[in-house]
């Protein structure tokens, strides 16, 4: 294994594509639980959910650390759609949600078989542009 004392390459392919002398460099600080990072071809930066604080930050080379949305809704899960569309699942929201590229929201889902949606965790864009969400699905009935 090699690498350095923050972290170890275990595999060669790895080196492949970043070399083997690198460098941990922190970006940013003050977040509490992160996931859904995604890259945003578009906007050159990379996004990440913050979840307890609800917020999702962005970094970019060009313009470092900062806050893409806040709130979020508990964000949790980020794509992107065919058309550079951010779409993300709101936990606090209990819903799947775009966002058009003029920084309006679209609701995608809210319900299923009945029921709210209880907490999205993740979702895909497939190749033909259909939604999926890949974790399972369940939801408070509404009906007895």
């Amino acid at each position: 294994m090699v690498g350095s004392d923050h972290f170890g390459i275990f595999d060669s392919e790895f080196e492949l594509i970043l070399g083997s002398n690198l460098e941990l460099v922190q970006i940013a600080d003050g977040l509490a639980f992160t996931e859904g990072d995604f890259w945003i071809p578009r906007l050159n930066k990379v996004i990440v959910s913050d979840i307890p604080n609800s917020r999702i930050v962005s970094w970019s080379e060009s313009d470092g650390f900062g806050i893409y949305r806040k709130p979020s809704g508990r964000s949790n899960g980020n794509t992107i759609d065919r058309e550079g569309r951010v779409v993300t699942c709101l936990t606090q929201g209990r819903s799947v949600v775009r966002e058009e590229l003029d920084g309006s929201m679209t609701t995608l889902a809210k319900y299923y078989k009945g029921g709210k949606l209880t907490s999205p965790n993740d979702v895909v864009v497939k190749s033909d542009g259909r939604y999926g969400l890949p974790t399972p699905i369940t939801a408070f009935s509404t009906q007895p």
